[in-house]
């Protein structure tokens, strides 16, 4: 595959970052070594905290929501690409937009009917699921037809003592596992097709998106053979609760299936800005988050990308006082490629992250309405410092081991990757929500403002502006 990297004018430094300092010759751009304190302890950086202003965070939030559905080849993404670089412009932060290849599905229309005994057909809504880069996953134009077989979420387990040979799948959306590995699942037992329904309360007729590409990032020859190549739908929650009923009625449910989605490949256009420390600057911190997003955007990952602008414009208020350096990457391919931007980033900077990245904050939904539960994923060594800022700020955070999910492309190579958001109680998630840990709007035109919690979003902030200063200049390791 081709891979193009482009380079704004005044961007030397940003390569200084990223390549062998040895390797670079003596120029203007040099650093200049301090040794004036930076901030020393973590009480110091209060007034950075302070300085976060809501109503920057909320301009933000109101521009990348009024573009709706921002994927990769899209107007709408190219116009947050654009407002990202013209932000940092005016703050006077060097700036990067990458340019590399995705593969990007487009969704020409899909229909489910379900054949009832008495002869009567009953439509659902529904949408594809995208493509899986290589494979379209289309029906054939007459569509097809089988019985439907109810797997629950879809996992190994689920498929035990189930005939679905030739048959068509209903599967729930969860994490557990995620959609590819259920598609795949229901393909390597002998399914035509799968039904995902979304999660979310059960009278809830919301539709998200989603997409099956089985590998992380871009494919190889090697890979390819892993993509599921049977047809897979998304419908909501009540949907696919009246299909449950159905088959709990009748115990045999046959359905109907058409969908069409084609494939084009486009320019990614990935932008990145630094600010680069007083000391030991060739050391940074990658605070990131995706850029491309579904449905209306406004939790998933609007507020996110507005919480990485507010940071970056205090960050570079306090830039002389910074010992490292901090790096804002705002990942593309993130939806359709399954995280094909950080993990072109991570291919091509392998050695250089591993010498000297810090650590890798990413900030994912930060803010949903509801929302009472932080959960860390993080590595153990990171714990104690989670611990500590979460006590500045009143708050327990429980702590996970980190898992390949939310751009998590640095997994195996060595630095830290944390990821802090508020969830829902386990009660909420079993009982009300069924296990919609983002949200029941997620991915759907439901992701609007009035989902956004502001005073949680706003506590969010100060955790990530703490975490991110902390790696900034504490001696390390942290614990």
């Amino acid at each position: 595959m081709t891979k193009i990297y482009k380079f704004n004018q005044g961007f030397i430094f940003f390569i200084f970052i990223l390549l062998s300092l040895s390797s670079l010759p003596a120029c203007d751009l040099a650093l200049s070594i301090s040794e004036e304190p930076v901030f020393s302890a973590l009480s110091e950086y209060k007034s950075l905290v302070d300085e976060l202003d809501f109503e920057n965070i909320l301009k933000h939030i109101n521009f990348f929501s009024s573009l709706e559905t921002r994927v990769t080849g899209y107007p709408s993404f190219y116009n947050a690409s654009s407002y990202i670089k013209s932000e940092f412009a005016n703050l006077n932060i060097t700036t990067e937009v990458q340019e590399f290849e995705v593969a990007v599905p487009l969704d020409k229309g899909s229909t489910i009917e379900v054949h009832l005994r008495n002869g009567s057909k009953v439509i659902l809504k529904a949408h594809s699921l995208w493509p899986n880069f290589i494979q379209t996953c289309k029906t054939p134009p007459e569509g097809i037809e089988g019985e439907l077989v109810y797997v629950g979420a879809g996992g190994e387990d689920d498929f035990k003592n189930r005939d679905v040979r030739g048959k068509i799948v209903l599967a729930e959306l969860s994490y557990s596992p995620p959609r590819p590995e259920k598609v795949k699942n229901a393909e390597r037992n002998g399914a035509k097709a799968v039904i995902i329904m979304n999660w979310g309360p059960r009278d809830k007729k919301v539709i998200g998106r989603g997409a099956i590409k089985w590998v992380w990032g871009n494919p190889t020859p090697e890979t390819w053979p892993l993509m599921p190549k049977i047809p897979s739908i998304n419908i909501s929650r009540a949907a696919g609760e009246y299909l449950k009923k159905l088959l709990e009625k009748h115990g045999h449910v046959r359905v109907w299936l058409r969908l069409d989605n084609i494939r084009e490949w486009v320019k990614a256009k990935q932008p990145m800005g630094i600010i680069r420390g007083t000391v030991e600057a060739e050391k940074f911190i990658l605070v990131n988050g995706h850029l491309e997003a579904w449905g209306k955007t406004a939790t998933c990952n609007s507020c996110g990308n507005a919480a990485m602008l507010e940071l970056a414009r205090v960050f570079m208020k306090h830039k002389s006082s910074l010992r490292r350096s901090i790096m804002f990457a705002f990942w593309d391919g993130h939806e359709i490629a399954e995280a094909a931007g950080s993990t072109w980033f991570v291919d091509k900077y392998w050695a250089n992250l591993n010498r000297n990245c810090i650590a890798y904050i990413n900030i994912d939904s930060p803010g949903l309405k509801g929302a009472s539960v932080y959960v860390a994923r993080a590595p153990p060594e990171t714990w104690d410092l989670i611990d500590r800022i979460g006590e500045e700020f009143n708050i327990n955070i429980k702590k996970y081991m980190p898992r390949k999910t939310g751009d998590n492309s640095v997994l195996g190579i060595g630095i830290p990757y944390i990821g802090i958001m508020a969830t829902y109680t386990e009660r909420e998630l079993r009982e009300i929500l069924n296990w919609a840990t983002l949200g029941w709007w997620y991915h759907s035109n439901e992701d609007t403002l009035d989902k956004v919690d502001n005073e949680l979003l706003m506590e969010h902030l100060k955790l990530y502006a703490s975490l991110t200063v902390s790696y900034t200049h504490l001696t390390l390791p942290t614990n």
